[in-house]
């Protein structure tokens, strides 16, 4: 994040030294520590930022405990799968 935020920070320079920022999910997070790093942003649009607010849904214990083998081993699909249901709280789809 830190590296994105140096590189956001050399785009915004010569485009005149100073922007708006759109975020979406991750990139929500990204405009947020962009501009309290103190990249001058003089506008930020957040959409989805991925921030847990409640104690609800909440990844289990060994989450990353089953995760980690599961991308280790190359095992991607599995991985996503495991993320999406387990992580995010998604419903695992009945046709796959």
């Amino acid at each position: 994040m830190r590296r994105e935020v140096e590189d956001l920070a050399a785009l915004v320079e010569p485009a005149g030294g100073e922007a708006h920022a759109w975020g979406l999910a991750s990139g929500a997070v990204l405009a947020l520590r962009a501009a309290k790093a103190g990249v001058p942003l003089s506008r930020i649009a957040l959409y989805e930022p991925p921030f847990v607010t409640t104690t609800e849904n909440h990844p289990p214990a060994d989450f990353t405990a089953k995760l980690e083998p599961l991308v280790a081993q190359g095992k991607r699909g599995e991985a996503v799968k495991y993320f999406m249901t387990n992580g995010r709280g998604r419903p695992a789809s009945s046709s796959r």
